[in-house]
């Protein structure tokens, strides 16, 4: 979905229920990661995962960190390229 669109929406949803739609789309990207990311066989799926598990999941959180490192980006790879500075906790991407 468009940023634009997504923007427009949220902004006409009650904020309770804008909520529940992040927390639903955030245990649906969790529950699509694969089991084994290491796999090599699964990689392409955690590539198609990476940006939507970006936009919905926090950068601390176990499912991000799994697809990263599948990708070979690792903490300080997925921070870098993401634009986010950790020790201040900033993040303009």
């Amino acid at each position: 979905m468009h940023r634009l669109v997504q923007a427009t929406t949220l902004a006409q949803v009650p904020a309770n229920v804008a909520d529940q739609w992040k927390q639903a789309a955030a245990a649906l990207v969790e529950a699509a990661i694969p089991d084994d990311p290491e796999q090599p066989s699964t990689w392409p799926v955690c590539a198609l995962l990476l940006p939507h598990a970006r936009a919905v999941l926090a950068l601390t959180s176990d499912g991000l960190w799994r697809i990263a490192q599948s990708l070979g980006l690792g903490r300080s790879g997925i921070l870098s390229r993401f634009g986010c500075v950790f020790s201040v906790g900033l993040c303009y991407a």
